[in-house]
């Protein structure tokens, strides 16, 4: 699993540097309200708002899931709770005097 990992990232760095080395050229990006231009090769443009899509779901995702993150941490409170009171209640079991067992039983064909 490891190798193929690797696989897989030499295979995307060496299509990415392609990328960048096939698209070199120059282009300006304006900030349109604000008077300021920069040129930038076209690679940066593209791979920066890949990456900033790639954040941008990132964190939104990790926002979305407070809510089952919260519902965990709270579920695993309780079960810790709970296994405390069983492990609680067994303790008390094994301290309590065994129960006298009656001198003679019935015979067993006579038990209804």
């Amino acid at each position: 699993m490891k190798v193929l990992r690797w696989i897989a990232g030499l295979l995307v760095t060496v299509i990415v540097v392609a990328f960048a080395l096939a698209n070199r050229e120059k282009v300006a990006v304006g900030f349109d309200p604000l008077p300021y231009a920069l040129d930038l090769p076209l690679y940066v443009v593209v791979l920066g708002a890949l990456v900033g899509g790639v954040l941008f779901g990132v964190v939104l995702q990790w926002l979305l899931g407070q809510r089952t993150r919260q519902l965990a941490r709270n579920r695993r409170r309780r079960i810790a709770a709970l296994e405390e009171e069983v492990a609680g209640l067994r303790r008390q079991l094994d301290r309590r005097p065994p129960e006298e067992l009656p001198v003679s039983l019935p015979p067993a064909d006579e038990v209804p």
